[in-house]
């Protein structure tokens, strides 16, 4: 399993005091932890075996408070199971930049914006 890089960024004026990171599995705990402040760890492992219904779940938090602190993290997931390997298939990959980003929204129509922008200005909160 590889799971990219962690990045500590905010450090401009020296307010963070960095971030926490860890693998967690519903199965067997804690796989990993490190802490980042003005740098980068690489969060690799070399195997981790899975189940099927186990969780990894990939956690970031702030050191003591949370001032100037902001991180890049895209775990990426590689199946590495050696029959597959065998029997020359590609392995498996799951990126989360690029499998896990969400719903694509389509842009708002002409009357959406027009509603928006109504909806943020101070005469309809201060209806007369």
């Amino acid at each position: 399993m590889s799971c990219a890089t962690l990045s500590a960024q905010g450090e401009r004026f020296d307010y963070s005091n960095g971030v926490r990171g860890w693998v967690i599995s519903s199965r067997q705990g804690k796989l990993g932890s490190w802490t980042v402040r003005g740098g980068k760890a690489e969060t690799e492992f070399e195997a981790i075996e899975v189940i099927q219904g186990e969780t990894l779940d990939f956690v970031v938090d702030s050191l003591e408070d949370y001032e100037a602190d902001d991180f890049t993290w895209a775990p990426e997931i590689v199946e590495g199971l050696p029959a597959r390997a065998a029997s020359g298939m590609a392995p498996r990959r799951w990126s989360a930049r690029d499998d896990f980003a969400g719903p694509r929204t389509e842009p708002l129509s002409r009357w959406e914006r027009l509603a928006q922008t109504l909806l943020e200005t101070n005469e309809l909160a201060f209806v007369d």
